[in-house]
């Protein structure tokens, strides 16, 4: 777990709508919090509080924008098809489903070595980050106001709606099933997957991702 860096490369937006937004955005991840809270709760929803409440530090409302770097970017994943490693293979199983936080747990798990991405691309949630929601007092209609912006590959690219890619994809409804999950890592851990290959269903190796082999460059079945 030491080597995984959490943080991504991101852009936040600052201004004194700022937290305006972050109350309406914690007030909407709370609405399924029922009581009792725990104690840190609590105090996130006071700090909420404390800042709408805080007086302006400038009449103008000066708009800034923090920039963090992160230590590793998922351009650097890469699908090592013999794994040697002395710690067991993680296989993770993604879909259009996975968003926000599950495509931060992604991000993490796809530093670990031997990590296989199968399934298909996330949401993409991960690019605009942090909305808050604004409802305009006249109309009515409510929007979301994204404050920050992620960078998850590292190299510019817009990850939203997009989300982040696979290794191997899993294209039809039979690619899920059980049997064929168990095939697939059955396969990944075996040291050479040609000679599983035989007693592995033709669809649980369809659709392999052009990813470069880290072990053999561009190789791919």
């Amino acid at each position: 777990m030491a080597r995984i860096h959490p943080q991504l490369d991101q852009i936040r937006k600052s201004s004194c709508l700022y937290p305006g937004l972050w109350f309406n955005l914690f007030q909407f991840l709370s609405r399924d919090v029922h009581a009792p809270t725990t104690a840190a709760y609590r105090g996130s929803e006071a700090h909420a509080m404390r800042m709408i409440d805080a007086p302006p530090s400038s009449t103008h409302c000066p708009v800034g924008f923090d920039a963090t770097r992160g230590g590793w970017h998922y351009a650097a994943h890469r699908f090592v098809r013999h794994w040697r490693g002395r710690r067991p293979r993680l296989l993770v199983l993604v879909d259009n489903g996975c968003a926000s936080d599950c495509e931060y747990t992604t991000f993490a798990l796809a530093q670990l070595p031997g990590t296989v991405i199968a399934g298909s691309n996330t949401n993409g949630l991960i690019g605009f980050t942090q909305p808050g929601f604004v409802v305009l007092p006249h109309t009515r209609l409510g929007f979301e106001l994204s404050t920050s912006l992620t960078d998850a590959y590292g190299d510019g690219r817009s990850a939203n709606g997009y989300g982040l890619d696979v290794d191997i994809v899993l294209p039809a409804a039979e690619d899920w099933s059980r049997a064929s999950i168990l095939a697939l890592a059955r396969l990944l851990a075996n040291d050479s997957p040609y000679r599983a290959r035989a007693s592995v269903p033709a669809n649980a190796m369809q659709g392999m991702h052009a990813r470069p082999d880290s072990t053999t460059p561009g190789a791919i079945p």
